[in-house]
Parts: structure tokens; C-alpha cells; sequence
């Protein structure tokens, strides 16, 4: 039976069934696109529902193995792995459903009810239950990064540390903007005073680096004045980045990207453990990415993948 143990990750075992079954989950439903319309029924019963559910659960096995790999390391990716699994459980139903009501018009209704998730014996099992997983509390979770190949890249919420005071919080905004999210401060009626997010960064480079925040596109809607904030590495000296006090009306890059991209020189003394320090001195800065090139840093759209310690 078909469990997170039936497939090893050594000699990469796992990722070939899942990218296998992927592979051809994908062609059936490019064959099925290309079918005249009388043979389609008989296709989707016979061809597609099977590949598409089994890749389903190759996928949803996977997750559940990779959630407890993650989650015996204390790797905040375990919920990320968590989510993955509970999806494609949910989905299974979901494709159960077209086989039941949508194909023929009815005709296989209840043909794919027999439970097929999470049995552990031949003899009619009661009701499917969702493979186990495990989520990390988030108050738990210290995210670290690390220099690799020259760069380090970090979504902005995955700071290490974040302060406020009286009212003032930090915002997450979940699938904001080119990746992951962007992070705020609120409420806007409160100066941001004493908030900052720091980042713990493995450092291997020495000498000047440029730290590149990737924010939302914002106006220096407060009188022309622009939005500012300091950072500055370890208890270091602060500069104070005013990154769109300059903007009159004129077109630029950011309009069409859509991001601004805001950069900082800095000297590193030293190699090994630094913490980056950013402090919003306006509301309505709305960072999705920050980007340290310490000189292998290539150009994209995206930005570079993140470089998260495991």
C-alpha cells in the first residue's frame, strides 16, 4: 500500500516517482484537450481520472514525507509541506466529484467512494483519514540565512526578530506582490517609532556589499517628502534611505516592474554571524524581498531564490 515509507530520498527515489507521475499526468491532460468531443466521456473515466488521481496521491505522499523531514529539523518549511498535503487530500475529493456527478451525466456516481487514503487493512475500512503532519508554532520558528554563491536573498517576513510599541504591530500581507508576501507596519495613525525587523545572515564576504530592499511601488504622498528607513548591520552606524522622496511625476522603471528597488552600500569588517537591522521611520513601506550582493548577484525579475539556512 501506498505510504510516505514506500519511497526512499536516497538516490533521489522520491522526486523521480512525483516528477514521473507529474509528467504524465500533465500529457494525458494535453491528449484529452486534443480528443473529439464523442470519446472524451470514455477518456476522462478511463485515462485521465485514474493518472490524475494517482498523481494526486503520489504528490500528497510526498508532501507528508518531506513535512516530517522538515519537521524533525524544526524547519518552519515543514508547514509549508503541511499545507501541500492537506491540499492535495482536498483534492481528491474534488476529483472523486467529477467522476461521480460530471462524467456521463452521472453515470459512475459512487464507482470511486471505496476509502483509498489512509487505510491500514484489506477489510472495508470505515472513512479515509488524511495522512499525519506536523506544523511548527510559528513562535518557535528563529529563521537564519546564509551567503550562497555570492548573494543572500530573504523574504521580508521571515525575519528573525521583530519589535513594536504601545499599538503598533507588523503586517503580513500573504501573496502580495512578486513572491511570497510583503510585511507593514499598522496602524497608520501611529508613528512607527522603536519598530524594526533584524535578520540573522551567515556571512562569508567582507568588504562592500550592497543591500537591496525590494518594495512595494509607493507615491511620496506625504508632501513630497518621501518615505524613509535606517538600517544598518550588527550595532552598527545607521543610513537613512529616503527611496522615493525624488519622485515628480516622471516615468520610471518601478511603474512598469511594478517594484522599487532600494539600495544601500555597507562595510563588512568581518565573516560570520551579522544581523541586518531595518527601521521604518514613515508607515506605507511595504517590503516583499530583501537581497544582499556581496558580488554574484544576477539580474531577475523575481529576485534571486531565497537562501535560507536548513
Amino acid at each position: 500500500m501506498l505510504n510516505a515509507q514506500t519511497y526512499s530520498f536516497n538516490y533521489g527515489e522520491w522526486e523521480q516517482v512525483v516528477n514521473d507521475y507529474n509528467a504524465l499526468a500533465l500529457d494525458a491532460l494535453r491528449l484529452g484537450f486534443l480528443l473529439p468531443e464523442i470519446y472524451k466521456a470514455t477518456y476522462d473515466q478511463l485515462i485521465a481520472f485514474p493518472v490524475q488521481a494517482c498523481a494526486n496521491l503520489y504528490n500528497m505522499y510526498y508532501a507528508q514525507t518531506k513535512n516530517q523531514e522538515m519537521a524533525s529539523l524544526n524547519n518552519p518549511e515543514a508547514n509549508d509541506w503541511a499545507d501541500k498535503v492537506v491540499s492535495c487530500y482536498q483534492r481528491d475529493s474534488v476529483l472523486a466529484d467529477y467522476y461521480h456527478q460530471r462524467i456521463s451525466n452521472g453515470k459512475w456516481n459512487h464507482l470511486m467512494s471505496q476509502v483509498h487514503i489512509g487505510y491500514t487493512s484489506w477489510n472495508n475500512p470505515d472513512k479515509q483519514t488524511m495522512p499525519s503532519i506536523v506544523r511548527i508554532p510559528e513562535t518557535s520558528v528563529v529563521y537564519q540565512f546564509e551567503e550562497v554563491n555570492g548573494y543572500v536573498s530573504i523574504e521580508a517576513e521571515h525575519f528573525s526578530r521583530a519589535t513594536a510599541q504601545g499599538e503598533t504591530f507588523w503586517s503580513i500581507i500573504p501573496d502580495f506582490g512578486k513572491t511570497l508576501s510583503g510585511i507593514t507596519t499598522l496602524p497608520v495613525t501611529q508613528k512607527p517609532d522603536k519598530m524594526s525587523l533584524e535578520y540573522d545572515i551567515e556571512m562569508q564576504a567582507t568588504g562592500e556589499v550592497n543591500v537591496i530592499l525590494l518594495l512595494a511601488p509607493t507615491l511620496n504622498f506625504n508632501d513630497n517628502k518621501g518615505l524613509s528607513y535606517a538600517i544598518s548591520f550588527d550595532n552598527g552606524a545607521e543610513q537613512v534611505i529616503n527611496f522615493n522622496g525624488h519622485y515628480n511625476g516622471e516615468i520610471g522603471k518601478w511603474q512598469a516592474n511594478p517594484i522599487i528597488e532600494s539600495g544601500s552600500i555597507h562595510q563588512l569588517g568581518k565573516s560570520g554571524k551579522r544581523t541586518l537591522r531595518i527601521r521604518p521611520l514613515d508607515h506605507g513601506i511595504v517590503i516583499e524581498k530583501i537581497l544582499i550582493d556581496t558580488g554574484g548577484l544576477k539580474p531577475s525579475y523575481l529576485g534571486a531564490p531565497e537562501t535560507r539556512k536548513k
